[in-house]
């Protein structure tokens, strides 16, 4: 009703349109601090109305889904003082919408075009910007950020003209556009987007220009357009795409120079054309591509010595400084002097069990570990940490499950699927509540207030 002209608009369930009121049975209205109207129904869930455009998102109850509404007949809301939203409904009991939610989180759920599977285990984005989702069991998914929908790309028993494995552990782009998708026990597949084909190299015992093992954890390109692919077991091979095949550097206990370990679980090549890698018991390496040989850091007793030999990431941040996440804290490292300066729970970090680390244009550092994720301000060495309160697909994130997309969107990735947000839209929060004095005891008993 418009007071102003003293008219109605009516807004009525309209079966052609998706965006139309969920259903003509209202039970509640109630209204969020930016202005959208809240509608509860009987059956048919929640219907929010934007009033720029009078139309409806609508949101029902998903058994597959427990972030999902509690039930589909909502009977009662309620805006506190904070700006989160209370839904009461019948026998669903309340739900709670956290108004400073500013992490998106994409998961599976009954639908079809949804994530495949919630295990998140890479992100990654193409030159074409579309962004790619590796799960655990579920194979490939590209996501359209703009639908929120979800191709998928799955093995095939019996079909070489599809994805080797369903458990995708990395991806990279090499320099002709072709997609590379690292697998769990299945070794690397080319895919060309273009064609619709795919190419799978495996481990063959009886060849030794063939991939060193079918683990293929990590993948990336160098400035030379050169394909490096990390095993776990089989070391690290450089990719040959003219022959089609793969030169190995792996580990020889009589030779100090070549890779500390071959549980390969990261690699990195920083603004100077360094290649890293990060094992898992062997530490940190430099590998030098003129010599062939490698530089070992270790985790010892010395002060100034990397936090731990698990390394999970490698990134390198504007200022040209290393970081390194690992299962003992995050580790920064002086390469003049070759010296790191570590983090750990004792400085603010909520797990020293660290995967990824990215960084926004505040220069902020964002990592996430096994607690949820952290903003390192690194002018003031001080951490902020986030949750599951927060909005976060949970506690535990994955190693290769972090990218920063050309919007500036970070992604991370774990065990209930992924979030997407905007660092620069995650504000520190400056509501205080109000303090209120409910009781007054001594020796636990209550006393009466004067009323002066």
């Amino acid at each position: 009703f418009n007071r102003a002209t003293s008219k109605f608009i009516q807004f009525k369930n309209d079966a052609r349109n998706s965006h139309s009121l969920a259903n003509n049975q209202v039970h509640a209205i109630g209204e969020d601090k930016f202005h959208n109207i809240w509608v509860g129904t009987e059956n048919a869930g929640l219907s929010i109305l934007h009033p720029e455009t009078k139309s409806f998102d609508n949101y029902m109850h998903d058994e597959l889904d427990n972030a999902s509404i509690g039930s589909n007949s909502i009977y009662s809301f309620c805006r506190d003082t904070k700006g989160n939203m209370w839904v009461g409904s019948f026998t669903g009991g309340i739900d709670f919408l956290n108004a400073d939610n500013k992490f998106e989180h994409y998961k599976h759920n009954s639908l079809s075009n949804s994530l495949s599977n919630n295990l998140v285990l890479s992100i990654y984005e193409d030159s074409k910007q579309n962004i790619w989702i590796g799960t655990d069991g579920g194979g490939l998914n590209l996501f359209d950020p703009e639908t929120g929908s979800f191709t998928h790309y799955l093995h095939q028993e019996g079909n070489n003209n599809s994805i080797a494995g369903n458990y995708i552990l990395n991806m990279h782009e090499d320099s002709e556009g072709n997609l590379l998708i690292g697998t769990w026990a299945d070794g690397v597949t080319v895919y060309n987007k273009e064609r619709n084909s795919y190419k799978q190299y495996k481990y063959d015992a009886s060849n030794p220009g063939s991939l060193s093992g079918n683990n293929a954890w990590a993948i990336t390109k160098d400035r030379d357009g050169n394909i490096w692919v990390g095993t776990y077991g089989g070391g690290l091979n450089l990719f040959n795409p003219a022959t089609n095949s793969f030169t190995r550097y792996e580990y020889n206990s009589n030779d100090t120079t070549s890779v500390s370990s071959n549980k390969i679980q990261s690699l990195f090549e920083d603004t100077e054309g360094n290649l890293w890698v990060g094992t898992d018991g062997g530490g940190l390496n430099l590998f030098n591509k003129q010599t062939k040989t490698f530089t070992h850091y270790l985790q010892n007793n010395a002060n100034n010595s990397i936090a731990g030999n698990n390394i999970r990431c490698v990134y390198e941040d504007e200022n040209k400084n290393l970081w390194i996440a690992t299962m003992n804290g995050l580790s920064c490292l002086d390469k003049n002097t070759s010296k790191f300066l570590n983090y750990s729970i004792d400085n603010g970090l909520p797990s020293n069990n660290i995967f990824g680390i990215l960084e926004d244009k505040n220069k902020n550092l964002w990592i996430s570990s096994s607690h949820g994720i952290s903003r390192f301000d690194k002018a003031s060495k001080t951490f902020k940490n986030f949750d599951a309160v927060y909005g976060l697909q949970g506690k535990e994130f994955k190693e290769q499950a972090y990218y920063k997309d050309h919007k500036g969107l970070m992604y991370f990735g774990g065990n209930n699927g992924f979030n997407v947000f905007n660092p620069a839209g995650i504000k520190q929060t400056t509501f205080e509540p109000p303090l209120l004095l409910t009781d007054f005891e001594i020796f636990n008993k209550k006393v009466p207030v004067a009323v002066n």
